[in-house]
């Protein structure tokens, strides 16, 4: 979950509405539109409405061809702060999915997929997938009150995380995470003011985290692997938003993950579902156990406590909210790093491998 996401979270939590810094006007539908058919002419490309919006990106649905068409999901993707196209982004996107896709469909798993891609266009920062009808995990931890049914759907967005990550090119090796040891310490010079944020950094500052890491599995990574990001449509289980942006160690998106999975929980849309953190939690690391490749334990944890003390940060010092909004994230951020340095939460140091 990234900084901005986490702010709109809150902030909406609170019932305050997000507001993000001045920029230029992005393209609307019917510009869109008309880029597009100037530069795929045969296309018959029709986009109908905005989807999403996010600090980054815009999604359209748009059809394709005569008749009902086929629907397609188009992403365009924005420079930080001026909302001009974001060529390399792009590129390396619509790059990562015909990678994922062609993998996936080698493996032929019969519900474990991928959009296909359609269209890239360059210039416009711009390129076309494949529609996916249906819904998001998140949406059915909002929406379904069934135990039962929200701890299958967990275990099948773990499967296909394990499959996705197993398709990869998995190797054993020692991730170099030398940066995240740096960052550690410049968060240490101007911290958050909160005993549990200096405790998790005094905690990792201590255990040499930069040289912790030790031999595990790597492979490609998700990059942004959190509950919004799985769809279920029918029998079929789809990863989206795939970013492929280096390859490390496959605990890094387990670790983004649960995190993801602890906050949204403390949010009041999702506090039902509180009672089941622990089995959620287990339903998908047995998911991504069954077709994934084993994992340390003891690496995962600090991970966690790394990501988490990293977004409590930027939430905090960088972007300095308002007394109640950082009361909100303060509280929030709290209680998952209490948990994660808590003796309940740490792994054995050794052999701490689970499959």
């Amino acid at each position: 979950m990234s900084g901005e996401c986490v702010q709109q979270l809150l902030c909406s939590s609170l019932g305050y509405r997000y507001s993000e810094p001045p920029r230029m006007n992005r393209l609307s539908c019917q510009q869109l539109q008309d880029a597009l058919t100037s530069a795929f002419p045969n296309r018959n490309l029709v986009v109908l409405k905005l989807i999403s919006s996010r600090e980054n990106s815009c999604v359209f649905l748009a059809t394709t061809g005569t008749g009902l068409g086929e629907r397609v999901a188009i992403k365009c993707c924005y420079q930080t702060g001026t909302n001009l196209p974001n060529e390399a982004t792009a590129t390396r996107q619509y790059l990562a999915l015909a990678s994922v896709h062609k993998a996936f469909q080698a493996k032929a798993t019969d519900f474990l997929r991928v959009a296909e891609p359609v269209f890239f266009d360059g210039a416009l920062a711009t390129y076309g997938m494949s529609w996916v009808e249906g819904h998001s995990l998140t949406e059915c931890m909002r929406h379904c009150y069934s135990r039962k049914r929200v701890a299958a759907s967990f275990e099948l967005a773990g499967r296909w995380l394990g499959s996705f990550h197993a398709l990869g090119p998995i190797r054993r090796g020692s991730p170099d995470i030398s940066a995240q040891g740096r960052h550690l310490e410049v968060m240490q010079e101007d911290p958050v003011k909160h005993a549990c944020f200096l405790d998790g950094a005094a905690l990792l500052r201590s255990e040499g985290f930069a040289l912790l890491s030790g031999a595990t599995n790597m492979s490609w990574l998700h990059g942004d692997c959190k509950t919004d990001n799985f769809m279920f449509a029918g029998r079929d289980v789809f990863g989206i938003d795939v970013a492929l942006a280096h390859e490390s160690a496959v605990e890094m998106d387990l670790a983004m993950f649960l995190n993801d999975l602890d906050l949204r929980l403390l949010a009041p849309g999702f506090v039902h579902l509180a009672p089941l953190q622990a089995d959620l939690r287990t339903a998908f690391l047995k998911g991504y156990g069954e077709l994934g490749p084993s994992v340390e334990q003891a690496f995962l944890q600090r991970l966690r406590l790394w990501f988490a003390l990293t977004l409590w940060h930027s939430s905090i010092v960088e972007r300095q909210p308002r007394r109640l909004t950082g009361w909100y994230v303060n509280w929030v951020f709290s209680r998952l790093v209490r948990h994660l340095v808590s003796t309940d939460s740490i792994a054995p140091r050794h052999g701490s491998a689970v499959r």
